[in-house]
């Protein structure tokens, strides 16, 4: 998709183009935003995150008292990103598209902002290491998309992990008919029998295999299975806690 920009407006007035070139962005109000909707007193100082994701972003809110609207609709989790998507927070508007060479760097707005080559280095060095903790410990996905785009997804025991083409799903598939299931598959823990299983929903779905058999029924998942449909392959790996 190329590099991608939020281009901010307040009351309609002048907008800013801002370049989405860090892993995860906060917005909100005040000087630990990187991008800044201050003085607006409907903008929460922690508001929302966009975050890299498959390629793209995904936009989440996090839990504020005012709300995010995404294409005028409030959301309440996490939401995949498409070019031209309006986001409301307060009384600004966010577009979602395209970088254009006006954009400038969320380093350059940071007010805790030092050389940006020094600034990428550092966090990306820490989030790294906080990553390969979490996949360490937790199961998880090991997604490799049709366009060769790989990213790994720690799995939660109170939270199903979707499949499908509803851009609230954790792993998001090309839409291929407007009457596609918009979800497909989901991940979720067994409690009774202890186990990840892999459950398929009714309608229309595109095909999916484990081993080269296909999944019409409930699966339950083995550590080094792979899931495969759709130009993709899911890989599964049981973490040190289950």
């Amino acid at each position: 998709m190329g590099q991608m920009q939020l281009f901010v407006t307040w009351k309609g007035q002048t907008g800013t183009a801002y370049l989405l070139d860090s892993p995860e962005i906060l917005i909100g109000r005040g000087g630990d935003s990187q991008i800044d909707l201050s003085p607006s007193k409907f903008v929460s100082r922690a508001h929302a995150v966009i975050a890299q994701a498959f390629g793209g972003h995904v936009l989440r809110d996090l839990k504020t008292a005012n709300g995010t609207r995404l294409n005028d609709v409030v959301i309440a989790e996490q939401y995949h990103l498409s070019p031209g998507d309006r986001i409301v927070i307060g009384e600004h508007e966010l577009v979602y598209d395209v970088a254009t060479e006006q954009a400038q760097s969320v380093f350059a707005t940071f007010s805790g902002w030092v050389e940006p080559e020094t600034f990428r280095a550092n966090r990306a060095h820490l989030e790294g290491l906080a990553d390969e903790l979490r996949m360490a410990r937790a199961s998880r996905l090991h997604v490799t998309t049709a366009d060769g785009v790989e990213e790994s997804i720690a799995l939660r025991k109170n939270k199903r992990t979707r499949i499908g083409v509803d851009p609230r799903c954790e792993i998001p598939l090309p839409r291929v008919g407007m009457f596609e299931k918009k979800v497909t598959l989901h991940v979720a823990f067994d409690e009774e029998e202890s186990a990840w299983s892999l459950v398929p929903r009714s309608g229309r779905a595109p095909k999916f295999s484990i081993d080269g058999e296909a999944v019409r029924d409930t699966v339950v998942l083995e550590d080094g299975d792979t899931i495969e449909g759709e130009g993709m392959s899911i890989e599964f790996f049981v973490g040190r806690d289950g």
